[in-house]
């Protein structure tokens, strides 16, 4: 009797160690896995800290993309404290909407607005803001200067004329890749001749000379330019528009 119950204390003795080993075991394995989880958050590799990192880096972007148009914004007796929230709102949807295209900063009366497109009042002083046709990534502050094209326009016609026309649609039209290569050459050819017409007129009423570049050519090197006939073909006629006229 006493060996039977002896037999039983033992066995259940037993079943209570092999118990106590499982937990332990599992509470050794959380502790692990704890621990796992924690190094990969140390070393930045947790989805959750990535995405965490990901949204906090997006939106300082945002901020830096927003300080940039602002201290980019030239408009007569401009201020800081001009930019409020409504302002502020339209610039990042700018940013933020694949679909808004062209940004536009001015006063109505004595406020400051903004709106994605261009005004439906008289302004005597506007600045745009245009992104690059096609783009594939989002505009970073990294991208900002190579994907935004800005610029500003005055009550000073024929200067804002030629300003717009040579800095937003004479880049876009160059760019355009699903025309005909004749149809497009001979836009090219009239649209450069335009240009060029303005510019001689523009610096003339101010006394001066000048011999219209196109913008294009800024983003080239000399060996992409010597390549570029049509390019060079545009120089030529430029500089020999101002020995016959």
């Amino acid at each position: 009797m006493d060996s039977l119950h002896e037999s039983e204390v033992a066995s259940t003795s037993d079943v209570g160690s092999s118990e106590k080993e499982g937990s332990k075991s599992d509470v050794l394995e959380e502790t692990k896995q704890d621990a796992e989880e924690l190094e990969e958050d140390d070393i930045g590799t947790s989805p959750r800290i990535r995405e965490k990192s990901y949204k906090k880096k997006k939106k300082e972007d945002l901020l830096k993309l927003v300080n940039k148009v602002k201290s980019l914004t030239t408009l007569c007796d401009l201020a800081l404290e001009d930019f409020n929230e409504d302002v502020i709102d339209v610039i990042e949807e700018f940013f933020l909407d694949e679909l808004a295209s062209v940004l536009t900063i001015f006063y109505d009366e004595q406020y400051l607005k903004a709106r994605l497109g261009f005004p439906d009042i008289e302004v005597d002083d506007l600045m745009y803001f245009v992104k690059q046709l096609h783009l594939t990534e989002p505009i970073t502050p990294e991208t900002f200067d190579e994907t935004v094209i800005f610029g500003n326009v005055d009550c000073l016609a024929d200067a804002s004329i030629l300003t717009t026309l040579e800095t937003v649609f004479a880049p876009i039209f160059v760019y355009i890749n699903n025309w005909p290569d004749g149809v497009k050459a001979d836009f090219c050819f009239f649209l450069n001749g335009f240009l060029n017409r303005l510019t001689d007129l523009r610096y003339k009423m101010a006394g001066l000379t000048a011999i219209y570049i196109p913008k294009t050519a800024s983003n080239k090197t000399m060996k992409e330019i010597s390549k570029d006939k049509r390019l060079i073909k545009s120089f030529e006629s430029n500089i020999g528009f101002y020995f016959y006229f």
